[in-house]
């Protein structure tokens, strides 16, 4: 198991250069450049000079490796509104193209619910987003297929229904031939929201684990990030995940 720095929360240098130095990988989000009311590439772009500098100064001279998160989390808060989620989608996936040489691996933007939106809720709705994200995340792989070794799918899993929709999603889209690594999704609070003291993610780790065994890529380097993983008892994971 490897612990993800996450960055770009305003520490300074020298606490970024002491824990970069440990863990030599760090997380970095676009969420900044969605936050602005007039958002779009321009604030993308921003954020973009952000992360390719923190790289720059702390990562790439210790040969280590830079994740971007997608910034769909000022969604699920309710930043954003349902009918800024085109934008949010093309701002995401331009990054996801112009930046491949700056970032080694990259989230797909996952829209799995709003909290002040609930009348987004609905399973249509987020089915319908996250198509669209992942089509057009998908016309970049195919163009840049270099890509498909950084590039990790999310999967939720806390309610059933949500988990329909991304098992549809993966099988629907054919998501299995150009998917290499995953990420299971949704666990920030989980344990407390949820009054469980057990690890939430077991089952669908065994669940990505069958999903990647029987695709294409079966015989490669097997990658699995947890987002939102953080407590003592979680951290008993095997080998060669991620976890931030």
């Amino acid at each position: 198991m490897q612990y993800v720095y996450v960055a770009g929360a305003g520490t300074d240098a020298a606490i970024d250069l002491a824990i970069t130095k440990q863990t030599r990988l760090a997380l970095y989000s676009l969420i900044g450049g969605f936050r602005s009311q007039d958002f779009g590439l321009h604030t993308t772009e921003a954020v973009a000079c952000d992360i390719a500098k923190f790289d720059g100064k702390f990562i790439a001279p210790i040969d280590g490796d830079t994740f971007a998160d997608s910034g769909g989390y000022s969604f699920i808060v309710g930043e954003k509104a349902p009918k800024d989620l085109p934008v949010m989608i093309d701002c995401y996936n331009v990054y996801l193209e112009s930046e491949r040489d700056i970032f080694d691996y990259i989230f797909s933007l996952d829209i799995p619910f709003s909290l002040k939106y609930k009348e987004f809720n609905t399973r249509k709705n987020i089915f319908e987003a996250n198509e669209k994200s992942l089509v057009e995340s998908q016309e970049v792989l195919a163009n840049y297929k270099e890509l498909q070794s950084k590039f990790f799918f999310v999967w939720h899993f806390k309610m059933k229904e949500q988990f329909k929709v991304w098992k549809s999603l993966y099988s629907s889209l054919g998501m299995d031939k150009v998917i290499r690594n995953h990420a299971v999704g949704g666990m920030v609070g989980l344990k407390k929201a949820a009054n469980i003291s057990f690890c939430p993610f077991t089952g669908m780790s065994f669940y990505i684990l069958n999903c990647h065994l029987q695709g294409p890529f079966a015989g490669d380097d097997f990658r699995m990030h947890y987002l939102g993983v953080y407590s003592r008892e979680d951290m008993t994971l095997p080998p060669r995940v991620y976890q931030g």
